[in-house]
């Protein structure tokens, strides 16, 4: 949260960080929507990055131009959804498989939320 930035890491084996892990020198300040990032995610392709802001208890939404790839074009497209009526403090969010479901978990009622999109 200090540098309101996501960061991106390039691993030698596939979701495995006792391996190799790199930073890219890749990153997206996040700072020109909000501040405290807490958490982000991707669609399964990686072409849509979800930020969430733990000062603001929103759900920032993001279109990459390459999938999983910060180093090209990140755009955010106005999209967000407020988490405050039901979480004070969001931590983190993650989606279904079939990205129709969302899951945010928070810090104020320790409860995992479920939100249909």
């Amino acid at each position: 949260t200090s540098s309101d930035a996501v960061l991106e890491y390039s691993l030698n084996t596939a979701f495995d960080l006792s391996d190799t892990v790199t930073y890219t020198g890749n990153s997206y300040d996040f700072s020109a929507e909000d501040t405290s990032p807490t958490s982000v995610t991707f669609s399964a392709t990686g072409t849509r990055m979800f930020i969430v802001a733990y000062g603001s208890d929103v759900v920032y939404q993001y279109d990459l131009g390459t999938g999983f790839d910060l180093s090209g074009s990140v755009t955010y497209n106005g999209i967000n959804l407020d988490l405050t009526s039901q979480e004070g403090a969001p931590f983190g969010i993650t989606f279904s498989t079939d990205g129709l479901t969302f899951f945010a978990i928070g810090a104020i009622s320790d409860r995992v939320h479920q939100y249909s999109l």
